[in-house]
């Protein structure tokens, strides 16, 4: 999914691409099913397999920023491709402790 970001000049296209991804790896690697999980619940989910607070709180972070773009009205593009890199940084942490 992540790779579907790269030249997307729709923000909020790709925050939710990127939402995606983290829910769709998370969920999967903890079993639990992914339809309408809420933001809330799967930090939670993340909470009971993982001690790394630093990883669940960037976790969260860039959650919250995929909520806010995808209902601005007019959200920012300036940050896209370092948001992107985050993305993939922590899937690939989340893969070695998952």
């Amino acid at each position: 999914l992540l790779l579907q970001c790269s030249g997307d000049p729709d923000a909020k296209s790709v925050y939710s691409k990127i939402r995606r991804a983290l829910v769709l790896f998370i969920t999967c690697r903890l079993g639990i099913n992914n339809a309408g999980i809420s933001d809330n619940h799967l930090i939670d989910a993340l909470k009971k397999e993982t001690q790394d607070s630093s990883l669940i709180q960037r976790v969260e972070k860039v959650l919250k920023k995929c909520a806010t773009i995808r209902y601005s009205p007019d959200p920012p593009v300036k940050n896209v491709a370092m948001d992107l890199t985050e993305a993939h940084n922590m899937l690939t942490q989340l893969k070695a402790r998952l």
